[in-house]
This record gives C-alpha cells, structure tokens and sequence, in this order.
C-alpha cells in the first residue's frame, strides 16, 4: 500500500492493521485521527511479528498455525493518540511493525479515520 495510508473504523472493537515498513531508517511515522460522532478511541501499535502467511487474523489465506501471532493475540501498546474522543494527532519516531485503530464507545454515528505517513516508505 502506498502512501498515504488509511484505516476507518464506525463501531466498537478493532480495526483492521497497517503495516509500517520498520526497516526505514529513520523511522518516522506521523499519524492523524479525524473522529465524528465522539467516539472514545486508541491508535495502537505493535512491535509483534504478525503471521500474515499462517493465518495472521484475516490477513493470510490459512488458518492459523499453532502458536502463530496473529493481530487478536498480539501485544498492543497505546501511541500518544489514545483515550481520545476528538480529531487528535501525533508521531512515532521509533520503529513498530503494525498499527491499528480501537474504538472502545462508540455511537450509532461515530466514525473514526485514521491516516499514516511514513517517511521513506517504499514506492511513496
């Protein structure tokens, strides 16, 4: 995927993932979260390697292996936009391998959009 990236979430739970290419250096990632609707939200990231090949929680095309780690069991960790209920913004200047966006309330209207750029990426 190109740049810039985008990942929208409209209800409660878990978006799909975003994978950053932690290999650039440097690293520099920013993110933008517009929210409508006040929606409590996180932007999360994870420094797992998740198995895309083995089954890494819709992303592959098998299911998972034993062990394997997949978006649903991997560690999260909050980024600087978290416990929000507005537009917010921020940066991760050290490498992850994978974002995503939590709604945890959420309204009947509420809609998140989450927009990533990272410098150097591939083919941006």
């Amino acid at each position: 995927m190109g740049m810039p990236a985008v990942i929208t979430q409209n209800q409660t739970g878990a978006s799909s993932i975003w994978f950053a290419d932690w290999m650039q250096s440097p690293f520099s990632l920013s993110i933008a979260a517009v929210a409508t609707g006040a929606p409590t939200y996180n932007v999360e990231y994870t420094l797992d390697n998740i198995d895309v090949v083995n089954g890494g929680d819709g992303q592959g095309s098998v299911s998972p292996t034993p062990n394997a780690t997949t978006a649903a069991n991997a560690n999260w960790f909050l980024s600087a936009v978290s416990a929000t209920t507005g537009s917010a913004s921020g940066n991760i200047a050290s490498p992850v391998r994978a974002l995503r966006v939590s709604i945890v309330t959420s309204s009947a209207t509420a809609l998140v959009v989450v927009t990533f750029i990272q410098a150097t990426y591939p083919g941006s």
